[in-house]
């Protein structure tokens, strides 16, 4: 994958490998993260949703996202996101602007928010590949 943003087509440091103390290059392993969320109050999640997309898309480590309906039940929404690592993921969990939006979101809910991070792996050739 490559190193510039894939929205703004600014160059960013590459997030994949990172020097350590010792000067060793360490690769860092993409991320998927689901969030499950439960409301009465579809239609004002998805419009506070759409904002999280907007500030998420400047962020940097986020690589896309997908919102999820589930065809049974519509109050059970997920959304799923990949990051390019873990750090990245967490820097975001940390800055303000997902703590306001995410807030947010919490007053249309139902149940608290069920977050849970996956190493991302790819299947390929009956053998399991990571991404770096």
């Amino acid at each position: 994958m490559t190193t510039e943003a894939r929205y703004s087509g600014e160059k960013k440091v590459d997030v994949f490998t990172s020097d350590t103390a010792a000067g060793n290059k360490v690769q860092r392993q993409m991320v998927r993260v689901v969030i499950q969320h439960s409301t009465d109050d579809v239609e004002g999640l998805l419009n506070i949703l759409k904002e999280v997309r907007d500030a998420i898309f400047k962020f940097p480590g986020y690589v896309t996202s997908e919102h999820l309906l589930n065809v049974k039940d519509p109050a059970n929404l997920l959304v799923i996101s990949t990051w390019q690592n873990i750090e990245r993921w967490d820097a975001w969990t940390k800055s303000e602007v997902c703590k306001k939006l995410t807030a947010r979101v919490k007053t249309r809910l139902t149940k608290p928010l069920k977050i849970s991070v996956y190493n991302y792996f790819v299947i390929k050739e009956k053998r399991v590949w990571s991404t770096f």
